[in-house]
């Protein structure tokens, strides 16, 4: 009984953690594990932003469909999130 007990414990208090994965257009489903993901607030064209540096692929939600771009350094990355016009810029 007190295994039972301490099991559930273990499940009440580790920290959950739940896998988001997206549908990429012309690619389909992508776990985003690996990715770091900004909310875009101030643009009424692109919600979020996604970015792998390892890979250096970045997902755009855009109209509420997910885009992937390749080869995209960090750099790039950081002027497109600090742009006066996150569309504009895009």
């Amino acid at each position: 009984m007190t295994r039972i007990a301490f099991i559930l414990v273990l499940l009440f208090t580790a920290p959950w953690e739940a896998a988001e994965i997206v549908e990429v257009k012309d690619r389909g489903p992508v776990d985003l594990a690996r990715f770091t993901c900004q909310d875009v607030t101030r643009s009424s064209v692109i919600s979020r932003v996604c970015y792998d540096g390892e890979s250096r692929h970045m997902l755009i939600q855009r109209h509420a469909v997910y885009h992937q771009y390749c080869d995209v350094p960090k750099d790039t990355i950081d002027a497109f999130l600090n742009a006066p016009s996150v569309g504009r810029h895009f």
